[in-house]
C-alpha cells in the first residue's frame, strides 16, 4: 500500500480504457493475493529481457526500457525470487 493508496484502486482506476487488459488483471491479483505460482518465472523474464537488450545493441537501438526491466528482473533473482513469477518483480 504505497503512498496509502489501496492497489486494488488500479482496477477501477483503468477500467474501460487503454490499459484494462487481461494480464494486468492476472498478474495484478496475484500480487496482491501474494500468488506467485510461476507460468513465467522471474529466470526466464531475465533470460529474454538480456536477448532483447543484446539484439538491440547489436542493431546499435538503446533500449532503456528493457535495460531497465532487465536490471529488475536480477536483483528479484538475486533476491531469491527466481523461480517464482514475473507478478513478483517488484520484490526487489
Amino acid at each position: 500500500m504505497a503512498a496509502g493508496v489501496d492497489p486494488a484502486l488500479l482496477f477501477e482506476a483503468v477500467a474501460g480504457g487503454p490499459l484494462d487488459y487481461g494480464y494486468l488483471h492476472a498478474k495484478g491479483k496475484a500480487m496482491l493475493a501474494n500468488d506467485f505460482a510461476p507460468s513465467f518465472s522471474v529466470e526466464r523474464g531475465a533470460k529474454d529481457a538480456q536477448l532483447v537488450n543484446d539484439a538491440a545493441t547489436a542493431a546499435g537501438v538503446q533500449v532503456d526500457l528493457a535495460a531497465a526491466g532487465l536490471e529488475r528482473f536480477r536483483r528479484v533473482v538475486a533476491a531469491g525470487h527466481g523461480d517464482a513469477d514475473v507478478a513478483a518483480s517488484f520484490l526487489a
